[in-house]
């Protein structure tokens, strides 16, 4: 039975985990699509999150709260959380990640075997000001979310600015519970990313109490090239 959470899926039946990939702000499964191949093709179960409201799930309403979020996500398919996964979660879905890792020891004491956390910064970092109705595009513009150019676009005030403005408002309200994860967490990071800081970056390991790690690597925010993406997947095949 097709599960609406998941777009882009490429199963695998090696025994290598499978790897569920939670999108940043503004961003559907299909931000992840081209990376399909590669994940099937290093024996990786391949599984893109689609959240309500954007993309196939675009008659939906959009969700205003991480933790319901998560939790609806892994009760969504108890099989699949159940098995050996690794969390990967971009940005703002690096957040969605870690509670959805909560959610699935509370709801069914097993653990993510890792989550990767690529260019988001700890929770108690990714809360920001909040935003009402007159402020809000302010805000999206100083922490990156947007830029002017977008905001000029029509297309994109039309079609993308509620869900980015949605998402801001999601990252901005997320209240830490203080639980400890017991899967290890890897952090990844651009070098030239101004928005995160190592230090930043490293609060990641006040929330677990499995391993932490973390790896820079060239570029920006979205570092995630081709070439970077292999040298990722040889890290967490290992």
């Amino acid at each position: 039975m097709k599960n609406k959470w998941f777009s882009f899926i490429k199963s695998h039946k090696d025994q290598k985990p499978d790897v569920i990939l939670f999108p940043h702000a503004g961003a559907g499964a299909s931000t992840f699509a081209s990376w399909g191949k590669k994940f099937q093709a290093c024996g990786f179960g391949f599984y893109p999150v689609q959240y309500p409201g954007r993309e196939s799930r675009m008659s939906e309403p959009i969700c205003t709260n991480i933790r319901e979020l998560a939790e609806e996500l892994i009760l969504s398919d108890p099989e699949l959380f159940r098995g050996d996964l690794i969390f990967y979660g971009k940005c703002l879905g690096a957040l969605i990640a870690f509670a959805a890792a909560e959610a699935m020891e509370q709801h069914y004491h097993h653990s993510p075997r890792l989550l990767i956390t690529s260019s988001g910064a700890a929770p108690e970092d990714m809360r920001l000001e909040m935003a009402d109705s007159e402020n809000i595009d302010a805000l999206l513009l100083k922490y990156h979310f947007v830029t002017e150019i977008q905001l000029k676009d029509e297309t994109f005030r039309e079609y993308y600015l509620p869900t980015v403005r949605n998402d801001y408002i999601l990252q901005s309200s997320f209240e830490d519970s203080g639980y400890l994860l017991s899967c290890d967490i890897m952090a990844l990071y651009g070098k030239d990313d101004t928005r995160l800081t190592p230090e930043m970056l490293r609060r990641w390991q006040s929330h677990t109490k499995g391993n932490y790690t973390d790896h820079a690597f060239p570029g920006d925010h979205f570092f995630e090239s081709q070439n970077i993406l292999d040298e990722i997947l040889f890290m967490i095949k290992r």
